[in-house]
């Protein structure tokens, strides 16, 4: 599965991660919260798919039905 990443994501992750290896000074607590960006952007972005597909989904449906009773 290929995965596309926004620019702006990608600026916030890396500042947040070099913001966390400039206070804490280690690598291992660094390298956590980099994995928690990546896996709250994966839970995220399904999320947001699912929401589209559920809406535009009913909204297509919807439009295809008064169609074809006009």
């Amino acid at each position: 599965m290929k995965r596309s990443f926004e620019p702006k994501i990608i600026v916030c992750c890396v500042i947040i991660v070099v913001g966390t290896y400039i206070l804490s000074r280690s690598w291992s607590m660094t390298v956590g919260v980099a994995l928690l960006l990546y896996a709250l952007d994966a839970l995220l972005t399904a999320w947001v798919k699912k929401k589209d597909e559920q809406y535009y989904g009913k909204k297509k449906q919807e439009e295809q039905e008064d169609g074809e009773t006009h």
